[in-house]
């Protein structure tokens, strides 16, 4: 059972206390959902993610009522809503719930397929808000499929100033598929407990709780002994030498190229002029002659020149 389903099982319950009576809270299943279009009257829009009210558009939804306990009749049913996601508000305006008298099939109907509706008592609802659900009391209607059950070919909801899209089933973005909600109030003792109902749709996802506390890091295992370090394989053999490839042929001697022509002898340059002779340097003034020396005195006879030689010794002996 969804949380939506419980909640509203147990206000239910309390709104029962005190009496005999029991009270069951159900969802009934999405058969069926589309739009049919005036401005494209043959295209079939059952695979759309969308319902679209007004602008020449007409929604069109279908419950499965199995989840009702056996033998539910029209008073047992203490309140019946639907429930729809509003996509966008493309333009306010009150949009009408009828009884679809024909039935229909999501992945043929077209506007052309001639589809009729009833009348109902169930007043008009003006959404103006894009994405929030409203909700709608189609209790009368729901005690009419209980009574003639071939009857129940869902609703239509139609908008002649409006322009409103709701979400389909298809919608895998926002998932909000419409829900139909039934309260059945049983009077008298309560019978056996009956089959379980059908699972109700999944409701929308919550928001996410806080992070919980960090965990505490486990010890580390000892670390286990390194292994034995493995034998060293044998080293493979040295492949052969694989042959030496042939020498390539040398290249044929380019030519020897002319040699050039010599060039002509340049001409011998003109004898510059001689240069003119410097002057004579003056002469020297002649020195002056040196005076002739005085001639000798004839000396004596060598006798005489002896005796005199012996004077003179013998005076310089005595004066020392």
């Amino acid at each position: 059972m969804s949380q939506r389903v419980w909640i509203k099982w147990m206000a239910a319950a309390v709104c029962a206390i005190g009496s005999t009576g029991m009270v069951f809270a159900t969802e009934a299943t999405v058969v069926g959902d589309t739009y049919v279009s005036q401005n494209h009257q043959s295209a079939n829009f059952g695979y759309e993610s969308n319902l679209r009210v007004g602008n020449g558009n007409t929604s069109l939804i279908q419950f499965d009522l199995s989840s009702l306990p056996a033998g539910t009749t029209a008073s047992q049913i203490g309140k019946a809503t639907l429930k729809l996601y509003v996509n966008r508000v493309n333009g306010s305006g009150a949009v009408s719930v009828l009884p679809v008298t024909r039935s229909w099939s999501e992945s043929a109907v077209t506007y052309g397929s001639s589809l009729t509706f009833g009348s109902s008592s169930i007043p008009p609802f003006t959404p103006t808000t894009p994405q929030q659900f409203v909700v709608i009391d189609i209790t009368s209607l729901v005690q009419g499929w209980i009574t003639t059950p071939s009857s129940n070919y869902g609703v239509a909801l139609t908008s002649s100033t409006g322009d409103v899209v709701f979400d389909s089933k298809e919608n895998d973005e926002t998932s909000h598929v419409a829900h139909l909600d039934i309260t059945v109030v049983s009077q008298g003792p309560a019978g056996p407990a009956g089959a379980n109902g059908a699972t109700g749709a999944t409701g929308a996802t919550g928001a996410t709780g806080p992070q919980g506390p960090q965990g505490i890091q486990g010890v580390q295992g000892p670390i286990g002994p390194t292994g034995a370090t493995g034998a060293k394989g044998d080293t493979g053999a040295t492949g052969a030498t694989g042959p030496t490839g042939p020498t390539g042929l040398t290249g044929p001697a380019g030519p020897i190229g002319p040699t050039g022509a010599t060039g002509a002898t340049g001409p011998i340059g003109a004898t510059g002029a001689t240069g003119p002779a410097g002057p004579i340097g003056p002469t020297g003034a002649t020195g002056a002659t040196g005076p002739i020396g005085a001639t000798g005195a004839t000396g004596a006879a060598g006798a005489a020149a002896t005796a005199d030689i012996n004077n003179r010794r013998d005076t310089e002996l005595s004066e020392l």
